[in-house]
């Protein structure tokens, strides 16, 4: 009986996904800090004390006098204004929740945290209804990472009639930190109504879109970002990650291509675009970008090399490897064997076998357990005749997951030669419940009637 020519099977290099120009965990933009010291906010923070009967404590005729004096000292005796305050909360009498607010923020503005949320605590107390009270004592909880209180805070300014978009963006945030997307996508979108023209609230919406894949709305939101200001980099660098996300890597690369040409591209950009011109098949251009920057990184290197030399730019792919600088004795064990598998690769396309079989030894001395390894050595050993070896290697490959299949089948087309049917059989067999196909499964009938024959 006679069966269809095999060989083992060769993998074709993988370029893992390329990384992001940001760090990993790192937010796109900086929301934290600019919802903390937006302008308006510093504008407010000790500005109006009109009251509000809705929202804000009554104050007496006495206390009205006592108010204007020290909201004058505010702007000439911070100190006095302060110990004018401290005198009166502590006064048995007691005076209007106003006053505890206002300590408050003096001591939010000379960072007493702890005293200054004792004094909005004390303020809300007397006065439940107190908006603003609320309003600052979620801004001082936010800073200090108590985002959940905080988020109970603006939530209810919100209630008591605060609608201003510093507020609604703060409340956004807090929800955008406790993974509450939809919660924080509306709020960011009350933001966007009563403030459109502060960019931050759109950020704020590309992070949502970006924490919960949904990556066409996040490019989406940044074209309108990069439509306002065209000379932004970091907006070009988001949108860039969007697309990488949803497998764009042309306008992936665009996007870098536009912030190298700003002038803004750092090593990590110049990398990320020789990666993405490699995975394209523009070899010479990888190359180029690889050549500007300034530090080196073997991995990014390395990966793009094997990608490029997987596509038979040979040349291409050695003049990268020749970038390198560090001696392979330096690298990392990972970076070592990527080194090698190269080398064993620029080998076997020069028909150099020895060569090829020396420098997949190497690479699997780096990484015994690499399936992919043992199964291009397997076919290295083959083509020399070394079949028990080549075997050896295929039954250890079946212990990576990643290589079973194409372990099972290795292993099998060798007994099969060896008209071993009966143990190609049961190989095959496990194959089948891995991955089934109409080719496999005749290749198994045909084996097992061979089986059955020679009994």
């Amino acid at each position: 009986m006679r069966f269809p020519k095999t060989s083992i099977y060769l993998f074709a290099v993988v370029l893992p996904l390329v990384t992001s120009p940001f760090s990993e965990g790192q937010a796109y933009f900086d929301l934290g800090y600019k919802l903390q010291s937006d302008d308006a906010f510093k504008k407010s923070f000790l500005g109006s004390y009109g009251v509000n009967s809705e929202n804000e404590p009554s104050i007496s005729e006495v206390e009205s006098v006592v108010l204007e004096k020290v909201s004058k000292m505010f702007e000439v005796n911070t100190a006095y204004a302060q110990r004018m305050l401290e005198t009166l909360v502590t006064d048995e009498a007691g005076v209007s929740a106003t006053f505890n607010y206002l300590l408050a923020n003096l001591y939010f503005e000379n960072e007493e945290y702890l005293l200054a949320e004792t004094e909005y605590k004390k303020a809300i107390e007397k006065f439940p209804s107190f908006q603003r009270a609320w309003n600052n004592l979620g801004v001082l909880l936010m800073r200090g990472e108590d985002t959940e209180q905080a988020m109970k805070a603006f939530s209810r300014s919100i209630e008591l009639g605060d609608t201003s978009a510093g507020t609604y963006g703060r409340l956004a945030y807090c929800h955008y930190e406790l993974k509450n997307f939809l919660s924080a996508e509306a709020a960011y979108t009350q933001a966007i109504l009563h403030d459109p023209r502060n960019p931050q609230w759109l950020e704020g919406k590309v992070e949502v879109y970006m924490a919960s894949e949904r990556f066409e709305q996040a490019a989406l939101m940044i074209d309108e970002l990069i439509t306002r200001y065209p000379g932004a980099p970091n907006y070009w660098l988001a949108q860039s990650n969007a697309y990488l996300a949803l497998d764009k890597n042309k306008l992936a690369a665009r996007n870098l291509e536009v912030v190298h040409k700003m002038g803004k591209a750092g090593s990590n950009e110049l990398y990320q675009l020789g990666r993405l011109y490699s995975l394209l098949g523009f070899g010479e251009l990888a190359f180029r970008r690889f050549e500007l920057t300034d530090r080196l990184n073997e991995r990014y290197l390395l990966e793009s090399a094997l990608v490029l030399q997987d596509r038979g730019e040979t040349s291409t792919a050695t003049s990268i490897l020749n970038l390198l600088k560090k001696p392979v004795e330096e690298m990392s064990p990972e970076d070592s064997s990527l080194y090698f598998r190269l080398q064993a690769s620029l080998a076997t396309n020069s028909g150099d076998s020895e060569k090829a079989i020396e420098y997949w030894e190497r690479a699997r001395e780096q990484d015994p357990l690499n399936g992919e390894h043992l199964l291009r050595l397997a076919a290295l050993y083959l083509k020399q005749q070394q079949r028990e070896k080549a075997y050896l290697l295929a039954e250890r490959a079946e212990q990576d997951e990643r290589t079973t299949f194409q372990a099972l089948l290795t292993r099998s087309k060798l007994l099969v030669e060896d008209r071993k049917y009966s143990e190609a059989q049961q190989l095959l067999s496990k194959a089948l419940q891995l991955q089934s196909s109409e080719s496999l499964q005749n290749l198994y009938t045909r084996v097992v009637e061979a089986s059955a024959q020679t009994r």
